[in-house]
């Protein structure tokens, strides 16, 4: 899954057609979404405490959180804290390292990665100077093995040293990130229903996302029917209004080709510190803010869709049972 390429060819004067449509057209995966019911305090307002805390940890892994966190030099402190904060020039940097899918198939777990790292602190603290306080490396060996940097450890790393090197570790953590997701939401069982071709299926996405205490579900878009704008990107509008990140497949339609009416990239939208919906874009490695009324209507070819046009499905957060 990738951003949209630019050898498009001209429509045959038929209507556009999208797959999604066309499910949707068919009754398929048309189940409302429950929307997440009480605010959540934007991620970004919140102290370590409180992001500790929203992530779900014991007593004990939120003190030690607090306290490295608070020992972390102002910049590593920052993007700890809130991990979407764009820089100067729209780019999502982690201390110098531009966040970005490494690959075309890569962006759905990018952006679960990114949303991961949102919604856990233990997890960004360790992407940014490789402590780990609840034991990521061991879940991560389980099925990356070698790719994590030798330096990574339960301790801190020195924070004075080469920032090419640091970046490096950065990099490193997060590629390993990357591979885990795209791994554990694209392997289970022996029939796909997805094209591997396609990267990432939506439900697989949806099985992995995880942000604090929320799980996910994944829902069908068609974004010509109104009901459907409504019941899911709705849905997806609130819980970023209210904190919670949800996962945007976009792609296009046949008026360009066939195999583009289908769900070609992905994109996490969010809410930039309560002061208004933003999509990470990971192909660009980009925060662009993006008003409601723009998700709710179809259209040409969008810098936030990296090209595409249309939303074709949604993995959207659920009122917790508990």
């Amino acid at each position: 899954m990738s951003a949209s390429s630019v050898d498009q060819q001209p429509g045959n004067g038929r209507e556009p057609a999208q797959l999604t449509a066309l499910l949707y057209a068919m009754r398929v995966w048309r189940t409302k979404v429950r929307h997440i019911a009480d605010p959540v305090e934007p991620t970004g307002q919140l102290t370590a405490a409180g992001r500790a805390e929203r992530a779900g940890l014991d007593q004990s892994q939120r003190d030690q959180v607090v306290r490295q966190v608070a020992g972390l030099d102002s910049s590593w402190r920052e993007t700890v804290l809130n991990p979407l904060r764009a820089a100067d020039d729209g780019t999502l940097q982690w201390c110098g390292f531009h966040v970005r899918q490494p690959d075309q198939t890569a962006c759905v777990p990018t952006v679960l990665a990114v949303q991961s790292a949102r919604g856990n602190i233990a997890l960004a603290l360790w992407l940014v100077s490789g402590i780990d306080t609840i034991g990521i490396e061991t879940q991560l060996r389980k099925v990356v093995r070698d790719s994590l940097p030798a330096s990574s450890s339960n301790h801190d790393e020195p924070q004075g040293g080469e920032a090419g090197s640091h970046q490096a570790q950065i990099a490193a953590r997060f590629g390993a990130l990357v591979r885990y997701f795209q791994f554990r939401a694209t392997h289970r069982g022996r029939v796909r229903l997805w094209p591997s071709a396609w990267g990432t299926p939506p439900w697989g996405a949806a099985r992995v996302a995880r942000y604090g205490q929320y799980r996910f579900t994944s829902r069908l878009v068609n974004d010509l029917a109104a009901d459907s704008v409504k019941h899911v990107v709705g849905a997806a509008v609130i819980a970023a209004d209210r904190g919670v990140p949800s996962v945007l497949y976009v792609g296009g339609d046949s008026s360009t080709k066939y195999r583009d009416a289908v769900p070609r990239h992905a994109i996490l939208l969010h809410s930039s510190d309560g002061a208004g919906l933003a999509v990470f874009e990971p192909s660009a490695g980009r925060i662009i803010p993006v008003a409601p009324e723009e998700l709710a209507r179809s259209g040409g070819p969008r810098q936030a869709y990296a090209g595409w046009s249309h939303i074709g499905w949604a993995v959207v957060p659920v009122q917790p049972d508990v």
